[in-house]
């Protein structure tokens, strides 16, 4: 009775030992796709934080393509002022100052007066009227 106790129990440790074996192998393969998972993550953080700068870049090369009046006109913008106020300030046209504000909206990369006005406040350095 002994030696089937004996073996039984051999059995037991065999299994558990393999059992045990079986879950640090899952463990070390999740460990690893959790270490992959966490470098592609990081990865698309990373790249995602790239792609903001370019953008940030893109968008200051941009601003820099401004005519005379369109910064005029950003200030403007920026400081509150409506349409009919720019071109009261500007003798010019409403319709005029409409289409210069979609030019700037196409270069900037804008597409409401508050992102204009945002984008202008947070440049480094900010547009500046250049009359």
């Amino acid at each position: 009775m002994l030696r089937e106790e004996k073996c039984f129990a051999t059995e037991i440790l065999h299994e558990h030992g393999l059992r045990l074996a079986t879950i640090r192998e899952e463990l070390a393969n999740t460990s690893a796709r959790d270490v992959a998972q966490k470098s592609k993550a990081e990865e698309i953080v990373e790249l995602r934080q790239r792609i903001h700068e370019l953008e940030v870049e893109l968008r200051a090369t941009k601003a820099r393509s401004l005519t005379p009046t369109e910064v005029d006109i950003v200030s403007s913008v920026a400081a509150g002022s409506s349409n009919k106020e720019i071109a009261q300030h500007l003798a010019i046209n409403e319709d005029v100052v409409e289409r210069h504000l979609s030019d700037i909206f196409g270069k900037l990369g804008v597409s409401t007066r508050l992102e204009l006005a945002l984008f202008t406040v947070n440049r480094k350095p900010p547009i500046q009227d250049v009359s």
